[in-house]
């Protein structure tokens, strides 16, 4: 019998840095992570990078309809040419991806079903500063208004995020299963709020390991909580903590990550992060990261199953910056201020289920706001996020000089 309860309260994840080294992670790694140091003794890496000035973009979530009836939802996404996203009706909140193009303020997107099969075409225009998008949608010999207009912010609410339960465990009891997962709570948008918790929970593949346990041919226990890593403004980011123990030996669990903007309803995927233009880059540098981790020893088919695609889910998670106190002294040895001590956010990539079982702990990179910041999408919540922290360490700078 599945039992499911619910609590309310903030999660907080603590993130170790992983790799192939005999404690956990490289000499390096350990004398620079970010849960033991003040991010203002880590020494940046400014080298420069012939990387071309960012394109023309947006990142928008919009309100309309399609047709004359029925209300749409959808967000959208432009860089350079590239126009693309989802929409849904609000009946029934399932996507539906939007994959074209933008010429000036003309726009054609594909619509496309889950197999990337076109299924209809919408063109239009963008006016307003981008506030408005108004177009056709054809589908064979049926056409309809598809008209959008930039959505207002949801209305203030003193929602909570709880978090939601499952224990199981197969007729002979020596299958167990546990898993932990957030839940939004009294958001002032109903429907949004159910978006948002069903896409949270669809995302990570809870009914697939309920029905592990119809074939428990070998003695497992798996404890699973999808930990809040961040949250702040209308940013939920949400890291998989896996602790698998087959017939009493622990073994390495995959790592996975979600990012959400729980206002919107909108799961971001790395293209909305980073400049789909210098996504390959990344790429480039995350394998020379994970293979310098294990002494260079992947394959070039091993390298290349670590490439992410610009439309994935579930390979990168953010942690926040923290800020703490301590007693500083005067020049007569006083203690007279607490001083600010900062640590700085990270972002996690995710790569352990693309690695041998015994490599997989390599596949968790985690690398510093300002490590990550030149790949970053001008445009995107990230480099909001980035900004934020930036201002936040210049404001405690000047409040330091004042003391």
């Amino acid at each position: 019998m599945m039992k499911k309860s619910l609590a309310y309260g903030f999660i907080m994840i603590l993130i170790v840095i992983a790799s192939c080294g005999p404690k956990g992670g490289s000499d390096n790694d350990n004398k620079t992570d970010s849960t033991a140091r003040d991010s203002s003794q880590v020494t940046k890496n400014d080298e420069p990078e012939n990387f071309p000035e960012a394109a023309r973009g947006f990142d928008k979530s919009y309100k309309g309809k399609l047709g004359d009836l029925k209300p749409i939802r959808a967000n959208i996404r432009r860089y350079g040419d590239k126009l693309s996203g989802t929409y849904w009706l609000v009946a029934d909140g399932k996507d539906i991806i939007l994959d074209g193009t933008i010429n000036d303020e003309t726009f054609e997107l594909n619509e496309l079903d889950s197999a990337g099969n076109k299924i209809a075409v919408i063109k239009g225009q963008l006016s307003e500063k981008d506030s408005l998008l108004n177009g056709e949608r054809v589908k064979g010999e049926e056409k309809m208004k598809f008209m959008l207009a930039a959505a207002a912010p949801m209305a203030r609410s003193d929602w909570k995020l709880g978090h939601a339960e499952i224990l199981d465990s197969a007729a002979t009891g020596g299958c167990k299963i546990h898993v932990s997962y957030p839940k939004f709570i009294g958001l002032s948008d109903v429907k949004m709020q159910t978006r948002v918790n069903e896409l949270i929970k669809v995302h990570f593949p809870i009914d697939e390991m309920e029905a592990s346990l119809k074939n428990c041919d070998q003695p497992f226990q798996d404890d699973i909580n999808y930990e809040v890593s961040y949250l702040r403004g209308d940013l939920i980011s949400i890291t998989k903590i896996h602790h698998l123990v087959k017939n009493g030996n622990p073994t390495h669990g995959e790592s996975w990550g979600i990012n959400l903007n729980f206002h919107t309803g909108k799961v971001y995927e790395l293209q909305d992060f980073f400049r789909p233009d210098l996504i390959p880059a990344l790429n480039k540098m995350l394998q020379k990261k994970v293979n310098e981790s294990c002494g260079n020893t992947l394959t070039p088919e091993q390298m290349e199953k670590l490439e992410l695609k610009p439309n994935n889910i579930e390979g990168f998670s953010l942690t926040d910056n923290k800020t703490f106190k301590k007693p500083t002294t005067n020049a007569d040895g006083k203690k007279v201020v607490e001083e600010k001590i900062t640590r700085e956010g990270t972002v996690i990539f995710h790569l352990t289920d693309r690695l041998p079982k015994n490599l997989q702990i390599s596949g968790y990179v985690k690398l510093y706001y300002h490590d990550i910041k030149k790949y970053v999408n001008p445009h995107s919540l990230l480099m909001h996020v980035i900004t934020r922290y930036e201002k936040q360490m210049e404001k405690q700078k000047r409040e330091l000089a004042n003391n």
